[in-house]
């Protein structure tokens, strides 16, 4: 076990066979009640040391015939605070290393950084800062609300490339010298961030995505309209705020409301970023 500090507080990590991995650090507040369709605040301070942490987002795993996906969805939801990244790197006594910060799939409905297959032990045994991001999904990240910011779960990303600019080189890394990479929802959320003129990465891979990365404000507005008849009332940010995040999943589980847009997407999803005049 070893800790770094960072600009909140001391985190601990496991020391394994290439390197040290700090697990579940939160980044941004995890929302509740009202707030969670609000944008990512500021990061309060603690005392002594935090440990390993692997709260996930709310959500449902999406079947796939007969495929298991666990190993890049994970296996459990487990609850807590799920705005969290992880740190894998060689040693935090190096210096200067390039940083790899990679987002994972799930059609924005489900995933987890911490799925096995983004362990990721191969980029510090070659000398490079992995950080896998978590972020809000279904939607609590992603309706699209005329009282809330749009693309909260793209928001949670950005907060998170805000945290890795302000701590990485505590862990190693060199914050000039960060890539961010993704799979599938993860993919298109690289593309999107490429368009919101970020200066907090350097370059994008968008491994299984595609240029139709974000629905057009008009194919967001079918989804919020099912999800109001869903819902048995207005829907906007206030709405839900007395409803658990599990009722919301209940109500958005088999929300694939008919539209005539085009949707590459394998099993289209009801949510996706939405064209907002940043993204």
């Amino acid at each position: 076990m070893t800790s770094v500090r960072t600009s909140s507080g001391k985190v601990l990590g496991r020391r394994g066979a290439h390197g040290v991995t700090f697990a579940g650090i939160p980044y941004a507040p995890t929302p509740v009640g009202a707030r969670r369709f609000a944008a990512p605040g500021p990061l309060p301070r603690w005392d002594g040391v935090r440990g390993a942490a692997r709260a996930t987002a709310p959500q449902r795993m999406r079947p796939f015939g007969r495929a298991d996906l666990s190993p890049v969805l994970g296996k459990t939801t487990a609850r807590g605070d799920y705005l969290n990244l992880t740190v894998s790197t060689p040693d935090h006594g190096t210096r200067n290393l390039p940083v790899l910060v990679f987002l994972h799939g799930g059609g924005f409905a489900t995933g987890t950084g911490h799925a096995p297959v983004y362990a990721g032990a191969a980029f510090p045994r070659d000398g490079i800062v992995l950080v896998t991001v978590n972020y809000r999904l279904g939607a609590i990240g992603w309706l699209d609300l005329p009282d809330a910011p749009a693309n909260r779960g793209l928001l949670d990303v950005l907060a998170a490339l805000g945290w890795i600019n302000e701590n990485i080189a505590n862990f190693g890394g060199d914050s000039g010298n960060v890539t961010v990479g993704g799979q599938s929802a993860g993919a298109m959320l690289v593309l999107a961030l490429m368009t919101t003129l970020t200066d907090l990465c350097r370059r994008g891979i968008s491994q299984s995505g595609h240029a139709l990365c974000c629905y057009p404000p008009e194919r967001a507005a079918v989804t919020t309209r099912a999800f109001r008849e869903a819902l048995g009332r207005p829907a906007t940010a206030a709405a839900p705020a007395d409803l658990s995040d599990e009722r919301i999943l209940d109500l958005t589980e088999h929300l694939e409301p008919e539209h005539d847009f085009l949707d590459p997407s394998l099993s289209s999803s009801p949510f996706k970023p939405v064209l907002d005049g940043d993204s």
